[in-house]
């Protein structure tokens, strides 16, 4: 499986949500990676200053770097009026190369309509 979390994602687990515990414990004990873009992990300290930091203490997460096709996103999202905390996360669901669906941990599913992704709602 390919899993990516958004910066709703960040933010759920640094306030202790247990099924985002429960998930991470399980994709490193599948010794699998979750993708989390480097745009959501800002987004994810506007919102909880720490929950980043969380993140990047904790090997099973992969930061996928704000690389041209992020700013591009970015830069495209805010001049449509979109949300920017989703640009990078949008782009790289659909750039990850894997034959296998990826999963989006999100807060707002309806960011990710018209992408390939395939969106896990958060409870809460």
């Amino acid at each position: 499986m390919t899993y990516l979390f958004d910066h709703t994602a960040i933010v759920s687990l640094g306030s202790g949500n247990p099924d985002l515990s429960r998930i991470v414990l399980a994709v490193n004990l599948e010794d699998d990676q979750i993708h989390v873009p480097a745009l959501s992990l800002v987004a994810a300290f506007q919102e909880r200053p720490g929950a980043a930091h969380h993140v990047l203490m904790l090997e099973v997460f992969s930061v996928l770097s704000l690389d041209a096709v992020g700013i591009a996103a970015a830069e495209e999202a805010m001049a449509e009026g979109r949300d920017w905390r989703f640009a990078q996360a949008r782009a790289a669901a659909g750039d990850i190369t894997t034959p296998r669906p990826v999963f989006v941990f999100t807060s707002a599913p309806e960011a990710y309509d018209g992408t390939a992704a395939v969106p896990v709602p958060l409870g809460g």
